[in-house]
């Protein structure tokens, strides 16, 4: 009975040190591949509700990137590659918010691709300012009746397109 019990002791040790020293080899004897590295990595937001990252690796790859709007994350799949590829042209694939930067990290496999230990930023879209000369004149005295009226730069939205809408047009 005692001998029984010291066999099964041993074994179930013997199973926990082969399990423990698989995943410390995992751990911190496996190295990226560096043909997988992300170079010219280019950020760039295509719309307001979108954003693009392209890069490169040596070696053909899958890759992904995962964002969150915050630094910290939690980090969720945001776009996706189907086909391994040298050339990563990688577009969101969740609406973004148009009023926040994003977070993201680059995936290869098993493998986070980051900036120093921090993620990469993907910036909002910023709009091109406004000024008096973009609004068209000819509009000013337009109502919703008359055939030239554009809503889009009646922007207090009272039917007439009037001085004050050109005033609000540039804030």
């Amino acid at each position: 009975m005692v001998r029984s019990l010291l066999i099964f002791a041993i074994g179930i040790l013997l199973a926990l040190l082969t399990v423990g020293g698989f995943f410390v080899t995992r751990t911190f004897f496996a190295a990226a591949d560096p043909q997988l590295e992300p170079k010219e990595i280019t950020i760039t937001r295509s719309s307001p509700t979108a954003g693009e990252v392209t890069f490169t690796t040596e070696k053909e790859a899958v890759a992904s990137i995962e964002c969150a709007t915050v630094k910290e994350g939690p980090f969720s799949l945001c776009g996706a590659e189907s086909t391994p590829t040298t050339t990563h042209n990688l577009k969101t694939s969740i609406i973004l918010d148009p009023e926040k930067e994003y977070f993201f990290v680059i995936k290869i496999g098993n493998t986070t691709y980051d900036n120093l230990g921090l993620p990469m930023i993907l910036p909002m879209k910023q709009e091109k300012p406004k000024s008096f000369a973009d609004f068209p004149k000819d509009l000013l005295g337009s109502c919703e009746q008359d055939s030239q009226y554009d809503v889009t730069f009646d922007m207090n939205k009272d039917g007439c397109i009037r001085q004050n809408d050109r005033d609000l047009f540039t804030k």
